[in-house]
């Protein structure tokens, strides 16, 4: 091998593992710090608005609903369930 061919090679190790070893030290620290703030920062709980319950949802709302969803969807979706966004 001509000494260039050798010192592209060269050169191309040890930049890929520059890269690699870069790489992994960015992975390492964000998990680090996803975990540290995870566990020292906990986002609690998020309340949800009960559900409508059927009784209280319009029939004439639900019908549309139900018609828009079947012809965006071809027939193939149905609603289960309709709630209230908050």
């Amino acid at each position: 091998m001509s000494e260039e061919f050798q010192l592209g090679l060269t050169l191309m190790v040890v930049g890929m593992l520059t890269v690699l070893v870069i790489l992994s030290l960015v992975v390492g620290l964000g998990n680090t710090i996803i975990l540290y703030v995870n566990r020292f920062f906990p986002e609690g709980e998020k309340k949800l608005a009960p559900a409508a319950s059927p009784a209280q949802t319009n029939p004439k709302h639900m019908a549309v609903i139900a018609a828009a969803v079947a012809e965006l969807t071809g027939g193939r979706g149905h609603v289960v369930k309709i709630e209230k966004d908050s």
